[in-house]
């Protein structure tokens, strides 16, 4: 639910003060067929597993080298920094290289990172993921079928 919340939040804040594009992925949802729309549901799954997979790997690699240099809490944090920022920097291209946009994705990125932290289960990071981007997802192809 925090995720949820704090992704409205955040996309409202950057929408009202920034200029933002769509996620062509939403676009592409809300266009496809029933079929291709099942099928990209599961793609995005896979997606978001290797989304988890790369930003585990940037946090416990900077967490393996912070932890040397600083007190484990604020390697802890330091590290969920670190791979929120290469999180939003892998996502400029998908927002037309518009930085407050892809830079909005920080705060979310790092609620993401909480299942992991709490649970050391990438399923369970893995899992909020999916919901809080299907549910966006959904909504595109929900607003589709209710217009067409």
């Amino acid at each position: 639910m925090l995720n949820f919340i704090l992704t409205v939040v955040v996309g409202l804040v950057v929408s009202g003060l920034f200029h933002s594009v769509a996620n062509p992925a939403g676009d592409m949802v809300a266009s496809a067929s029933q079929v291709d729309r099942i099928l990209f549901f599961g793609w995005t799954a896979v997606q978001i597993l290797g989304e988890e997979v790369f930003t585990i790997l940037i946090f416990l690699g900077s967490m393996a080298l912070l932890v040397r240099v600083m007190s484990r809490k604020l390697a802890l944090c330091v590290a969920a920094l670190v791979a929120s920022v290469i999180f939003g920097l892998v996502h400029l291209p998908t927002y037309q290289w518009n930085m407050p946009q892809a830079f909005g994705l920080m705060p979310i990125r790092i609620v993401l990172l909480l299942p992991y932290i709490i649970t050391r289960n990438i399923w369970t990071s893995t899992g909020v993921h999916i919901l809080n981007d299907w549910a966006i997802f959904g909504s595109s192809a929900l607003s589709a079928m209710d217009a067409g």
